[in-house]
């Protein structure tokens, strides 16, 4: 069988595919290592890799294999490199594709090979990528004659229906995309006279058709796919009916192409279309006609009604209500609505062009007052631009027409509050009040209100309430005003003798508590309230991080005066479940092992210099010196806690995997749920897994922690692994790619059952075979 330190060697190189930062050289000198590897193995050791791998690089490792073999094979791996990056494992891998292909077609490798209309294809694709992406006239130029090149010489040399519907596929993108729709539409319909078809075939025609109108447009919609069907593309009558119902005229005179070019023999009649596609031709015309036909006035209740379409995606409703902020702005001189509008538009789908409209709506219209305000000021702002406008009188604020990707000035997220603090406090015009207050209460209540020392955003929900209650006349104030982070954080938010916070909501009748802890990305915020605090079952305290650093230092001492004051006192020890992932996750299980309490946690950090390993950004917030590490606990404090872990595929949460395994197969006595899927992502698995059915699984793993952990009274686990196959089995589990089992250890012996399913309802249990 295959030695261990081959599988150990083959297991690093694999996860060190995965990192993004590697140069092409980089990448492909692990590749030849890994293929050195994997051709050396026999037929049976390269089984136990497939098994290990449970499929995930089996396609990947198999087209390695015949690698260097033709040109066939060398495209079929490159092929898929390109289109599922390392079958799947990483994003679609384009630099290296094209860093693999190229001396094929220069003739550095292969040089006596016949270069195939397949090969033609594939690199074809890959320059259409580059065309695509690339930003300045003289390169798309370069990269679109190059595509074009050899998707041409792929059409007229494929000798198969797949090979002529995939490059004219590409064409008709390519030429669409270059701005000749005429030419792109020729190519569609050829490519659609292949029986081979992609599934995307027919909702691409939609980007096609409607570029001829607004690029950005195509992006917009949901659930196009239900509407441009086989059927529906294919049928002129469609087209007849579509165009019958639209206004905008060059879309008519797109349409009317497409009518040519539709089959006419084989078009059916039908004599009414479904409920999708009349919506969908309903609220496309409403979009062209107030979206884009910019010379009239658009009607407010109509793009009210657009905005609410379940059709439009966030980054369409950010630009429908971006568009309702022009309107109210350049119209109507409703300046305090359209900037809360075009906040509420960046924040649904950030676009640089807002940040220029807001900056231009303050200063274009109250230039006046806040030069007074600041010629007749000393005040020294943190922005030297802003500074410059005080000096320099004939310029406005430079700063605010500059590319802020955080919704501020010149990058530093405090210096727009400075700003526009000082120039409120100081005006004596209501209606510049009004346009400031809408921004100011907009930013504290995103976060861009209050920044720490590192740069980290702080959002001040208690200054978001005053401003927004000052203007209640603004219909959009409401809708915030009713926000669970203002309604309920501010009315609801308990507060303990140290300064700290929390929120409790009681469940009369129950005696169990989930303790629910915030994670980086929510930090200061109470993470799924909106979640559990509508329909909770049980009692349930929200515990957040305001300083986002792992509930250290002071942030601990608070964990620790709620869990002394508020938890023990009114609640079993055997009757609390602390949950959360990431950072939630880690304090999740630092709390559940200090207190001897369950825990059910997903991608905790087990290893917080890991974790700065992989995310070096979170360095400034930690103190390495004073961090406590989940595999730092003793043994003897995971052997009295119950722990359910769900752990993703990610490189950085297999690692953390590795070592919480490590620790608990030292363990006499426990019980560990482990639950592993094959998604990449970090954050939010358990939800992606139960949907909405979280709490009813925390409530089922919650009774299973208390059925099997090893007590005076709990159910054994009948399956037994034979202690000489201790070591196999961790090892199995750490290599394991999808695996969810229920691990028992009692006076040592290991008790191992695999759960059919998942946890939705009561488990069924197997016996597993690691053999």
């Amino acid at each position: 069988m295959i030695m261990s330190n081959q599988l150990d060697k083959l297991e690093a190189l694999l996860a060190s595919l995965a990192y993004n930062s590697l140069f092409p050289e980089e990448k492909y000198k692990l590749i030849e290592d890994i293929r050195k590897i994997y051709i050396s193995l026999n037929k049976q050791d390269r089984h136990s890799i497939h098994i290990w791998l449970n499929g995930r690089y089996k396609k990947f490792l198999e087209l390695l294999s015949r690698y260097n073999n033709n040109i066939h094979d060398r495209i079929s791996f490159i092929n898929s490199s390109f289109r599922w990056g390392i079958n799947g494992v990483i994003h679609q891998d384009v630099e290296f594709s094209r860093y693999l292909i190229e001396p094929i077609f220069e003739k550095i490798v292969f040089k006596n090979e016949t270069i195939s209309p397949y090969a033609n294809l594939t690199y074809g694709t890959v320059l259409f990528h580059y065309f695509r992406e690339a930003k300045d006239k003289i390169e798309k130029e370069f990269y679109f004659n190059r595509a074009l090149k050899f998707l041409s010489n792929c059409f007229h040399k494929g000798t198969n229906g797949y090979l002529k519907n995939r490059s004219s596929y590409f064409l008709s993108q390519l030429y669409s995309l270059n701005g000749d729709f005429s030419t792109a539409l020729t190519w569609y319909f050829k490519s659609l006279d292949s029986t081979d078809l992609v599934h995307e075939q027919f909702s691409i025609f939609y980007s096609i058709l409607f570029r001829t109108v607004d690029f950005e447009m195509v992006n917009h919609f949901n659930n196009i796919e239900r509407v441009f069907t086989k059927e529906s593309v294919n049928n002129r009558y469609f087209w007849i009916f579509m165009k019958s119902r639209l206004n905008n005229s060059i879309l008519i005179e797109s349409i009317n192409r497409v009518i040519n070019l539709c089959n006419i023999e084989k078009s059916q009649k039908v004599a009414s279309w479904s409920n999708d596609i009349e919506e969908f031709i309903e609220i496309i015309d409403i979009y062209l006609n107030n979206m884009l036909q910019s010379t009239e006035i658009a009607s407010i209740a109509k793009l009210q009604k657009l905005y609410f379409s379940p059709l439009l995606n966030h980054k369409g409703k950010s630009q429908v209500i971006f568009r309702m902020a022009e309107i109210l702005n350049f119209y109507n001189r409703d300046y305090s609505r359209a900037i809360l509008m075009a906040s509420e538009s960046n924040a649904l789908f950030f676009k640089e062009e807002r940040l220029k409209f807001m900056s231009s709506t303050i200063l274009e219209n109250f230039s006046s007052d806040i030069r007074a305000i600041l010629d007749s000021s000393n005040y020294k702002f943190k922005n030297y631009a802003i500074d410059a406008y005080c000096n320099e009188k004939d310029k406005k604020v430079v700063a605010w027409k500059r590319l802020l990707n955080r919704g501020c000035l010149s990058g530093k997220i405090d210096e727009e509050i400075d700003f526009l603090e000082y120039i409120n406090r100081h005006s004596k015009n209501r209606n510049l009040i009004k346009v400031i207050k809408s921004r100011l209460a907009y930013l504290y209540f995103t976060g861009k209100g209050g920044v720490s020392e590192d740069g980290f955003e702080m959002p001040n929900y208690h200054k978001a309430r005053d401003y927004f209650q000052e203007l209640k006349d603004n219909p959009l104030v409401t809708k915030y005003l009713n926000h669970p982070k203002l309604s309920i954080y501010l009315d609801m938010e308990k507060h303990i003798p140290n300064g700290g916070n929390y929120l409790f909501f009681e469940k009369k009748f129950s005696n169990k508590l989930l303790i629910v802890f915030s994670c980086a990305f929510s930090y200061a915020h109470y993470t799924q309230l909106k979640e559990f605090y509508q329909k909770n079952r049980i009692n349930i305290l929200f515990i957040n991080n305001p300083l986002l650093n792992w509930y250290h230092g002071k942030e601990w001492s608070r964990v620790e005066a709620i869990m002394r004051d508020i938890v023990f006192p009114h609640f079993k020890k055997e009757n609390i479940v602390t949950y959360f992932g990431s950072m939630g996750g880690y304090v999740a299980l630092r709390v559940s092992l200090t207190y001897e309490i369950k825990s059910i946690v997903f991608n905790p950090q087990i290893d917080l210099n890991l974790w700065i390993k992989h995310r070096p950004i979170i360095s400034t917030r930690l103190n390495r010196e004073k961090l406590v590490h989940i595999q730092d606990f003793d043994i003897s404090s995971f052997e009295k806690t119950p722990i359910y872990l769900a752990t993703s595929s990610s490189i950085e949460d297999v690692e953390a995997f590795k070592i919480f395994i490590n620790r608990i197969s030292l363990c006499q006595h426990g019980l560990f749920i482990i639950e592993k899927i094959k998604d990449n992502i970090h954050a939010g698995i358990f939800a992606r897994i139960y949907k909405q059915n979280q709490q009813e699984v925390i409530l089922n793993i919650s009774k299973l922690q208390d059925r099997y952990f090893p007590s005076s009274i709990y159910k054994k686990i009948e399956y037994n692994i034979p202690l000489d196959l201790n070591k196999k089995f961790w090892k199995f589990l750490i290599r394991s790619m999808e695996i969810r089992v229920i691990i028992q250890i009692s006076h040592g012996e290991l008790y191992v059952a695999g759960v059919k399913e998942n946890f939705s309802k009561e488990p069924e249990l197997y016996s597993l075979n690691i053999l």
